[in-house]
């Protein structure tokens, strides 16, 4: 840059511009050095562009020269008076030729004058529109409501300020009054507010000067301001900045209500989206927890989960509590504590002050974690509570209503999410219980069906366990039944597990008697244990439970009728397994398999009798041995009987009996009557003709060992030869019927007058003929008790086919024979000693066999006092009549025919035909007679007869028949009374 005129004679003017000339190019300022004689000495770059004119053509040259209008404006003044006095200065002037304002700084020196100048026109312009801003402004100053106004410039100075100073809490005090007289214009904005609150607004301000709007909350204290602002522009620029400030705290804490209502239903719904997503129940009671803490700002919160027993309320999920207490720590269900009070209010319980309160304590919980004040209320309905939700700070808070419908509204979506999961768990145990019904009652189909083609108890119980424990629905399965001298419970099969009755004991008298297996066995009925955690007569084996990974059993008996073979256990991984129709339908399992055991064990039976029947089949001697099941269907066939009629048994082995033909329609039909009498548990005998022969069916049911008709047996045999034989007999008995009437009406009444004319003249012959006629009368006594005798043994013959049998006292007529036998042996002592009242079936015959017993013992009896007892032994079918005498006994070689007709000994008195008559009448009865010799001497005659029956029924029955036997009797003794007479008229 060139610094002065060619030739540098001027060396006052070297030293006005002997600045370093970097210093003056760093000047942003026009400037430019005028030496003493007012020369340009220098101009810089800015210089010659704001005076418009070049370095050459102003170096050199006077400025009044260059610039003579100059000499007019207060340039020439403040130059000079600078000049003069030595003392810089400072100005504004407007140069109308260069069409602008311009601030000059000029200073003076010996040698010239240094001048600094700047183009402040578009300053003025700013001033002049800042002024016509603030005048505008002025009037919505003076006039705004409830805040503050302020308008500010660039440099963040306050132009113009006002308001209500009660407002305006981010003004220094000292200040307020002048901020609201606006006596602030000029001051920095930083020496007027406080420093908090120029920390907040500064960042909003500059960028309002750079053109930005801006609206912003400024907490200030307990206050609320809400503030605005904006750019005041000029045409091309901003000029200023305006910023309005209002108290807002009342709209502001409205607004964060609202936006906290807003938040907290916000919470609420993603709360309640969560649930419906259905979570874990401790993961959504976790993030719950996490959520009313966070919304409400508060330390705590929890969820406590009331006990079964209602006693306690257990710390299930929360935030904020010392470690170790969420899932430990529980509190007392205690109405003087919050939680217990919680309970029995109908509407969530908000607590201040926790100190101060009176309607209940804080339990330890809330003590101990320096708890003050809180929300609890009820999880689920009042009147069946499913725990507390509640939430706690450490502070005295005061909660809204909309705080406490928050709390409220989560504990309403935990309860529905409990609720859904109760459902849940409801319906899933439904759905399992109903597939394990399905499967269960397909598992009883497939082992009513498997079980009919098992031939074993073992291959059933097998099948049995092993299905059940092969199933979705079940764990393992075993079979036990208890030893019947001990009571122990032993294990017969089991499936699914092994050796699981190892490491226990179980017996119907001792342990575990208390425990479903072994009440099943006694009772016989099905024992169930929906939840071994929680049964008490499960405390025992609860950990074996665990051990073997179930939560509920039953225990099953497993019989049919009164049948019992043993009881099966089924095990559930499922808590309440077995409902009313699974234990109905595992209780018609337990009875489906007992029939199918009791099936395989008749089966069994019916192949062992088959085999039995078989063999005595095989070696009946002709005749022929048939069974039938109860379905009328023949198990065996066989026989001899089956050749006659060109018949093999083995055709009709499997065959119904209405599908056999060989036999005609009638035979037939009889037959098969025959056999359904028998399944019926009835004894039949019939006689059939069947070509030309009689055959004789006797049908009798089998039994088993439980005393049920499980078959039906006939035994056929061909009788024609025994028809026969039994027709001659007939006729002999008719043959010998004739003679017994001609020895009872004939010589029996000609010797009973022979006898009376012997008695009549025994007392008119002299001494010398009297000991013939005695004679004659002992020979005709003799021949009338043979003859009374034989007549006996006629009848017994005669009639024991038909032989009419009535209830007669027994001792009643053992007590007439001896009064009759006394006066025949007077010498004799003849006793009863047997009990009163016994009636057995018998006839008048009675007499006859205890009249033959007591002569028998007298005249046999070697002792000069012969003593002979008799007494009863009463049985339940049967009475026994024992005649026991003092005498000899009897003889050895005699002792095994002494029954048989004439046995007698040597010197024994008597015809040899009374004890033989004995044994006829007895059998007849149907009983049956012996003798043996008694260790003490003598002789015992045992004779056994049935016993009558005491039903009146029977008694009546008999009665009857009795009554047609005496009738018969009478007519026949009275015809024979008529014979008698005749006889004895004709002799």
């Amino acid at each position: 840059m060139h610094t002065g005129p060619p030739g540098g004679e001027d060396t006052s003017a070297e030293r006005v511009i002997s600045e370093p000339a970097e210093i003056l190019e760093r000047v942003s300022d026009a400037f430019y050095a005028l030496d003493a004689e007012w020369r340009f000495r220098y101009v810089n770059e800015r210089a010659t562009e704001l005076l418009d004119r070049s370095e050459d053509e102003l170096l050199g040259r006077s400025v009044w020269e260059a610039f003579p209008e100059a000499t007019e404006t207060a340039l020439w003044t403040e130059y000079h008076e600078a000049m003069e006095t030595q003392d810089p200065t400072s100005f504004e002037l407007y140069y109308e030729s260069l069409g602008g304002w311009f601030e000059v700084n000029a200073h003076p020196s010996e040698t010239g004058l240094s001048v600094y100048f700047r183009d402040v026109t578009a300053e003025k312009e700013r001033e002049r529109r800042l002024a016509e801003t603030r005048r505008r402004y002025r009037t919505l100053v003076d006039n705004f409501p409830n805040g503050s106004v302020a308008l500010f410039d660039h440099d963040l100075r306050l132009l113009v300020t006002g308001g209500d100073a009660e407002k305006l809490d981010g003004v220094r005090p000292e200040r307020l009054s002048a901020f609201e007289r606006d006596e602030l214009a000029g001051e920095r904005l930083s020496d007027i507010v406080q420093p908090e609150a120029f920390e907040e607004i500064e960042p909003h301000y500059r960028a309002t000067l750079d053109g930005e709007t801006r609206t912003f909350l400024l907490p200030i204290g307990d206050r609320m301001h809400r503030v605005r602002t904006a750019p005041v522009r000029g045409d091309d620029d901003v000029l200023a900045g305006l910023a309005i400030s209002q108290d807002v705290t009342g709209r502001f804490e409205k607004q964060r209500e609202l936006e906290a209502r807003s938040h907290q239903q916000e919470v609420v719904a993603e709360l309640g989206r969560l649930a419906l997503e259905h979570p874990p129940l401790d993961d959504l009671f976790d993030r719950a927890t996490e959520a009313v803490a966070e919304t409400l700002d508060n330390d705590y919160c929890k969820v406590l989960d009331l006990t079964d027993d209602g006693r306690e309320l257990f710390l299930r999920s929360g935030v904020g509590w010392k470690l170790g207490h969420v899932g430990e720590a529980s509190v007392a269900n205690d109405e003087s504590t919050q939680a217990g009070y919680t309970l029995l209010s109908a509407d969530p319980v908000v607590v201040d002050d926790l100190s101060a309160e009176t309607r209940f304590s804080g339990p330890d919980l809330l003590v101990d974690h320096g708890v003050v004040s809180g929300i609890s209320t009820i999880i689920g309905p009042v009147d069946d509570p499913w725990g507390i939700l509640g939430t706690h700070d450490t502070e005295e808070r005061s909660f809204t209503e909309y705080d406490v419908d928050f709390v409220q509204s989560v504990a309403n979506i935990l309860a529905t999410a409990i609720d859904h999961r109760d459902s849940e768990r409801e319906r899933r145990a439904q759905r399992e219980q109903l597939a394990a019904l399905n499967d269960l009652n397909s598992l009883v189909q497939q082992i009513s069906e498997s079980a009919v083609r098992q031939s074993s108890r073992e291959e059933i119980e097998r099948l049995l366990c092993e299905t059940l424990a092969a199933s979705d629905s079940y764990v393992f399965a075993w079979i036990g039944e208890a030893d019947e001298s001990t009571g122990e419970i032993r294990c017969r099969c089991e499936s699914g597990v092994e050796n699981y009755l190892s490491n226990i004991a179980l017996s119907l008298d001792g342990p575990g008697r208390d425990g479903p297996t072994a009440q099943a066995l006694l009772t016989g009925e099905t024992q169930v244990v929906q939840d071994v955690d929680e049964s008490a007569n499960y405390a025992s084996w609860r950990d074996h439970a665990r051990t073997y990974g179930y939560r509920s059993s039953a225990a099953i008996p497993i019989a049919f009728g009164d049948d019992r073979y043993g009881v099966l256990n089924v095990y559930s991984e499922r808590p309440g397994a077995f409902g009313a129709e699974e234990r109905t339908a595992l209780s018609r399992l337990g009875t489906i398999v007992g029939h199918a055991l009791r099936s395989v064990e008749r089966d069994r039976q019916l192949r062992e009798s088959e085999k039995r029947y078989r063999t005595l089949a095989e070696n009946v001697p002709n005749g022929a041995v048939a069974l039938v099941d109860t379905d009328l269907t023949y198990l065996l066939a066989a026989g001899s009987n089956f050749d006659r009629v060109d018949v093999d048994p083995s055709d009709i082995e499997g065959r119904h009996v209405e599908d056999i033909s060989f036999a005609p329609v009638a035979v037939r039909d009889r037959v098969n009557d025959a056999l359904r009498t028998a399944l019926a548990g009835e004894t039949t005998t019939i006689r059939v003709e069947f070509e030309g022969r009689t055959i004789e069916y006797r049908t009798v049911p089998v039994y088993d060992d439980d005393g049920e008709v499980r078959a039906a047996m006939s035994l056929s045999q061909d009788i024609t030869e025994r028809v026969r034989r039994e027709e001659e007999l007939e006729h002999e008995r008719e043959r010998l019927e004739l003679m017994n009437r001609l020895i009872r009406h004939n010589l029996l009444n000609s010797l009973n007058v022979v006898d009376a004319r012997l008695e009549f003249v025994e007392e008119k012959v002299d001494d010398s003929v009297a000991e013939h006629l005695a004679t004659a009368r002992k020979r005709t006594d003799s021949m009338i008790e043979l003859v009374q005798t034989i007549r006996s043994l006629m009848n017994a013959i005669v009639e024991s086919d038909e032989v009419a049998l009535e209830p007669i006292s027994l001792d009643e007529a053992i007590r007439s024979t001896i009064t009759a036998t006394r006066e025949l042996f007077p010498e004799a002592e003849l006793v009863y000693e047997g009990p009163s009242d016994v009636a057995v079936c018998a006839n008048e015959l009675l007499d006859e066999v205890i009249e033959n017993l007591l002569v028998n013992a007298v005249q046999h009896n070697d002792k000069p006092t012969p003593r002979v007892t008799a007494d009863a032994e009463v049985g339940e079918e049967t009475v026994t009549l024992v005649v026991a005498d003092n005498g000899p006994g009897v003889d050895p070689d005699l002792e095994s025919r002494i029954f048989e007709k004439g046995a007698k000994g040597f010197e024994s008195p008597g015809t040899g035909f009374g004890l033989h008559l004995v044994r006829e009448i007895v059998e007849a009865y149907g009983g049956d007679v012996s003798v043996t010799n008694r260790p003490e001497g003598g002789a015992a005659f045992r004779v056994v007869l049935p016993r009558a029956s005491e039903d009146p029924e029977d008694a009546d029955a008999e009665s009857d028949a009795d009554t047609e036997s005496e009738s018969d009797a009478d007519a026949e003794s009275e015809s024979g009374s008529e014979s008698e007479s005749a006889s004895g008229a004709g002799s």
